[in-house]
């Protein structure tokens, strides 16, 4: 059997410990097998603590700058929710959503009669959830009593889905019939009352759209806004981010929130 070479590094500590007369390697263990020295102890537990610095380090980085923190970029609150595309309420890019039936529900109360849910059943049950969780905060307040007529009216489907622009709540697909509310995939894993809000907002679009006016229209997305807001304090007792960026946008001066969403590509 040929004889093993010698490693370019462990040459380099060789010539480096002639030189001051001491075996680098004198005292610790060899690899039976590879015929290598075996690190200390010492070195490998002092690698591994370093391993969790290293993740908080990168995690903090990661998180700082994707929300503007640490110097990265910070979407303005009206841009946050682009404006209608194609047969969309808010325009999402590329969509993926499940083709599951949708079933009509056992509706909590005479406002959502007509709505059906789709998805896996753990997908209905939260999206039914959110519906009775409307029912219950909306019905409270006379002018979001009937927050989920327009859609339950049309007999909309409630479901969830992917966006390419992960950052947006939730679209409707107003050419469907009949239309389909899709909320955001996230929202299938958190608390079914923070989907109440972005039902309000998809309603008053569809009411908007059922009076003729243009979806697209920064005072039309801004009405819309505001229900949602209302519906969040009627709904939450600690805001969701969908309504901090909602408030973040109405504590402006209504003609400034105007022109920051025709900024935005509202008209």
């Amino acid at each position: 059997m040929s004889e093993r070479r010698t490693r370019p590094a462990r040459r380099l500590t060789e010539r480096l410990a002639r030189r001051s007369g001491k075996d680098p390697y004198e005292g610790l263990p060899v690899d039976d097998e590879l015929g290598e020295p075996i690190l200390p102890r010492w070195f490998v537990l002092t690698a591994l603590a370093f391993v969790p610095l290293v993740l908080v380090v990168g995690g903090i980085a990661f998180l700082g700058f994707g929300t503007g923190l640490l110097g990265g970029e910070d979407v303005p609150a009206a841009e946050r929710r682009p404006p209608p595309e194609g047969p969309y309420t808010t325009g999402v890019g590329e969509l993926v959503a499940g083709e599951a039936d949708p079933e009509r529900i056992d509706a909590p109360c005479s406002a959502a009669e007509g709505l059906r849910v789709a998805g896996t059943e753990q997908d209905r049950a939260t999206l039914y959830g959110a519906v009775d969780a409307a029912c219950d905060s909306l019905g409270e307040v006379d002018e979001l009593a009937d927050g989920l007529e327009p859609l339950a009216d049309h007999g909309a489907i409630l479901r969830f889905a992917t966006f390419e622009a992960t950052g947006v709540d939730v679209t409707t697909d107003l050419v469907s019939d009949p239309p389909v509310v899709y909320a955001n995939a996230r929202y299938a894993q958190q608390a079914a009352e923070l989907i109440v809000p972005l039902l309000a907002h998809e309603a008053d679009l569809l009411r908007a759209a059922d009076r003729g006016d243009e979806l697209d229209g920064a005072r039309t997305a801004l009405d819309a806004r505001a229900r949602q807001a209302r519906a969040c304090e009627a709904a939450l007792d600690r805001p969701s981010r969908a309504c901090e960026d909602t408030a973040e946008l109405l504590a402006l001066e209504r003609e400034e929130a105007v022109e920051r969403l025709r900024a935005a590509g509202f008209r």
